[in-house]
């Protein structure tokens, strides 16, 4: 698609022009290669080894050195299509089961947003949940994944000797 100008012989005998013009039609060419490279990449079957190595490491997927373009354009498909389908309900059991009580599930739908809360008891565990609402969650959606520690509330019952021997990050984050 790249429009090739015939000037004028008097106009091409001028070296600047002669140079510009030819510096100009590589560039052309390339722009063409990558637009059509693009083009071809657009969808998973028609796309070249640069748009399947692309999905691949957007799917963490790493392919056999044995394996040919076509092998791993159908191991990208499948793990393209393999998505949970995310419902609120979806996401409850899940929690459920991986932390029994002790957290609070919000899905705001007109924000976009999902947030969990968990007890300080679930601390080691955010990085699972928050890995695991990645997974199902859309990309538009913003996650949320927040911890309650530990406030003075819960310490008033208890009197300053029986606290003074922990420090501040102690008090904060151990389960009471």
């Amino acid at each position: 698609m790249h429009v090739k100008v015939n000037y004028p012989d008097a106009v091409m005998q001028i070296r600047e022009i002669k140079c510009s013009v030819k510096a100009g039609d590589i560039i052309g060419e390339k722009l063409e290669n990558h637009i059509q490279e693009l083009d071809d990449n657009i969808t998973v079957k028609e796309s070249r080894k640069s748009g399947i190595e692309r999905r691949e490491r957007i799917l963490n997927i790493q392919p056999s050195s044995s394996s040919d373009l076509e092998t791993r354009k159908i191991a990208v498909i499948a793990r393209w299509c393999i998505s949970t389908m995310y419902t609120e309900r979806i996401l409850q059991k899940r929690l459920q089961s991986m932390l029994g009580d002790g957290y609070n599930l919000e899905v705001n739908i007109q924000q976009k947003t999902v947030s969990v809360t968990l007890q300080l008891k679930h601390y080691k565990n955010r990085k699972v949940i928050w890995e695991m609402l990645e997974g199902i969650v859309p990309l538009d959606q913003i996650i949320d994944v927040i911890i309650i520690y530990n406030t003075y509330r819960a310490y008033k019952p208890f009197i300053y000797k029986e606290l003074k021997a922990k420090t501040y990050d102690q008090l904060r984050t151990e389960v009471i």
